[in-house]
């Protein structure tokens, strides 16, 4: 539930790096929610034009074998 909160957060311009990065984080140091976090980057990347190439560059570098 709370990590669904990131995604206002990488909605908004002034704050998307800060959660891009929170997203980074979770998907490399706390494995019970790295699903979660792969999953809203899939959803960044196929529904949001203004946030495709950032969700792609992390899809690329955590999932190779789909976004390579």
């Amino acid at each position: 539930e709370l990590v669904g909160k990131l995604k206002s957060l990488c909605i908004d311009p002034e704050r998307s790096a800060l959660g891009f990065q929170s997203l980074q984080f979770l998907v490399i140091y706390k494995p019970p929610v790295k699903g979660v976090c792969l999953e809203i980057l899939k959803d960044f990347y196929e529904n949001n034009e203004d946030l495709k190439e950032r969700a792609l560059g992390l899809l690329k570098k955590y999932l190779p074998e789909e976004y390579s």
